[in-house]
């Protein structure tokens, strides 16, 4: 799934000036990793690819909230269907917001908008 979408952005953004410079020093595709996360005092398996996790852990940092605290609220304000899937569309909506965002600011974003998007 990420494979096409950056495919699809590359087709996107191609022949743009300066955009040249916008895919370096992207983690490599296809490298996952599987790791335990806590939700609601339950543990459960995730695989997300290397990019995910650091865009993961970007958020948290950003939002002044453990990885712990992210997956909880996830898992209760997703839509029905996979946690993984939904924690992968929470990601894509926070990067989304984020670049929408005509304000530019730094500090947290707030998770509650992420639904909305």
């Amino acid at each position: 799934m990420i494979a096409v979408i950056i495919c699809q952005v590359r087709f996107i953004w191609q022949g743009h000036e300066g955009c040249s410079n916008f895919f370096e020093g992207m983690v490599s595709l296809g490298s996952t990793k599987s790791r335990n996360v806590r939700i609601d005092g339950r543990r459960t398996s995730v695989r997300l690819e290397d990019a995910e996790w650091e865009a993961l852990a970007e958020i948290c940092a950003a939002e002044s909230m453990t990885m712990r605290q992210i997956c909880t609220e996830v898992d209760r304000k997703r839509p029905q269907g996979a946690f993984t899937s939904g924690l992968r569309v929470f990601i894509l909506n926070y990067f989304r917001l984020k670049a929408k965002s005509t304000r530019r600011r730094s500090g947290p974003m707030g998770i509650d908008q992420i639904w909305s998007v």
